[in-house]
C-alpha cells in the first residue's frame, strides 16, 4: 500500500520590495500576491482564518440626500444615512478558489460529481465513484446498502476495474493528501477503515498507468499557464503532485497545446460554465489503451483527471521565482475581471 506523507507547511519564494533579492517566507504566495494587487488597484485588503479567507473590496461613503419636509423622522433618516459607510463589490477568495458559480464550483470540488458530469457530456475522464460510509443514513440513492453494505462494492471494483489496482482518495482533496494506491483486498480493507475513521465518504477510481500529466490554468476560457508535471522518482512516487516532489517542465510543444491540451481543457470549462480553473490532463501509457481503459480517454489516450477551482501556483513559483510577476498577473486578471 502506497500512502502519502503528511503535508507540512510550505515555504514560498517571494521578491523583496527593495533590493531585488529572493527571500523565503512562510506566508502563502497567493496572499502576498493579492496584497500587492490590492495596493496597486486601490482596494481594501483583509484576511480571516489565518489568511485562508481573503477579502478584496472597494469602499465608498454614501450620503443619501433626504429632503427635509419638517418631519422629525426624516431628519433622523438623513442623519443616519450620512453616517453609513457602504461596502460594495466585495471579492472573496477561499483558499485559492475564486468566485465561480456555486453549482459549477460544487461540482468541481466533488471528484465523483465532476466525473459524472463529464461522462454525461462525452468528455474523456478517469471515472471516480462515490463510496458511502456505513454510518450515513439510508436514502433513495443508497438504500440497498442495508443489505449489501459498502465493502462488496469496493471488492468488485478491485477485481473487475483494473488489474493495476485502485486509487482511493478524498472526494474533495488536493495536493495528493490522503490518496492511496491499493493492489489487493488486505490493502483495500486497511485503507477503507482508515478513510472511514476520518471521512463520511470518499471516492475510488481505477489505477491507470499515466505517461504524462499537464496543468493548464484557465481564466475565462483562455489558457494563461501550461506546464508538464514530471515525477522526481517514478519508481517510488506514482503521483504527479508538485507538493509530492514532482518537477515542472515548461517546454510543452505549441502543437500539443493547440491540438490536444487546450481543446480538451476548453471544452471542459465551457461545459461546466466555470470561469477560473486549473485543468489537469493526463495521457495514458500506450499499452493500457488496448485494455478496458481506452473508453476513458480519446483515441490517443488523453483524458481529464481533475478540474480544480483553486488556482494554486505557490509550488510553481518556488521552482521558478522569475515567474512571480507572470503568476501575479494571472491573479490580477481575475481581480480586474471581477471589479471591472
Amino acid at each position: 500500500m502506497q500512502q502519502n506523507m503528511d503535508a507540512g507547511e510550505q515555504t514560498s519564494v517571494v521578491p523583496a520590495s527593495h533590493d531585488g533579492k529572493i527571500h523565503r517566507s512562510k506566508r502563502r504566495t497567493i496572499n502576498l500576491m493579492l496584497q500587492q494587487i490590492a495596493a496597486k488597484r486601490g482596494l481594501e485588503y483583509s484576511s480571516l482564518s489565518e489568511g485562508f479567507i481573503q477579502i478584496l473590496q472597494e469602499s465608498k461613503n454614501e450620503t443619501n440626500k433626504v429632503e427635509n419636509n419638517g418631519a422629525e423622522s426624516d431628519a433622523v433618516t438623513a442623519e443616519v444615512s450620512r453616517n453609513i459607510k457602504e461596502k460594495s463589490n466585495i471579492m472573496y477568495v477561499y483558499g485559492s478558489s475564486f468566485q465561480n458559480g456555486f453549482a459549477a464550483q460544487s461540482i468541481c470540488s466533488d471528484k465523483a460529481a465532476l466525473s459524472s458530469v463529464l461522462s454525461h457530456h462525452g468528455i474523456p475522464n478517469i471515472p471516480h465513484k462515490l463510496i458511502y460510509g456505513p454510518q450515513l443514513i439510508y436514502n433513495a440513492a443508497n438504500s440497498d446498502r442495508k443489505n449489501k453494505g459498502t465493502m462488496p462494492e469496493l471488492i468488485n471494483y478491485l477485481s473487475t476495474w483494473s488489474r493495476h489496482g485502485l486509487v482511493i482518495k478524498q472526494k474533495d482533496g488536493t495536493q495528493g493528501i490522503d490518496v492511496f494506491h491499493v493492489r489487493n483486498q488486505l490493502e483495500l480493507e486497511t485503507v477503507w477503515l482508515d478513510m472511514l475513521s476520518r471521512y463520511k465518504d470518499f471516492v475510488v477510481c481505477p489505477f491507470i498507468p499515466i505517461q504524462d500529466e499537464w496543468r493548464l490554468v484557465m481564466i475565462n476560457n483562455e489558457m494563461r499557464l501550461c506546464y508538464r508535471k514530471v515525477r522526481a522518482n517514478p519508481e517510488k512516487e506514482w503521483r504527479h503532485n508538485l507538493s509530492r516532489g514532482a518537477t515542472v517542465d515548461e517546454d510543452v510543444p505549441e502543437s500539443l497545446i493547440r491540438e490536444k491540451l487546450l481543446p480538451l481543457a476548453l471544452k471542459t470549462t465551457q461545459t461546466l460554465g466555470i470561469r477560473y480553473a486549473s485543468a489537469d490532463i493526463v495521457r495514458f501509457q500506450p499499452e493500457v489503451l488496448s485494455q478496458s481503459f481506452g473508453e476513458y480517454a480519446d483515441n490517443e489516450g488523453y483524458a481529464i483527471l481533475e478540474i480544480n477551482c483553486g488556482i494554486m501556483m505557490s509550488e510553481y513559483v518556488e521552482r521558478f521565482p522569475d515567474r512571480w510577476e507572470h503568476c501575479r498577473d494571472i491573479y490580477d486578471s481575475i481581480v480586474q475581471d471581477f471589479f471591472e
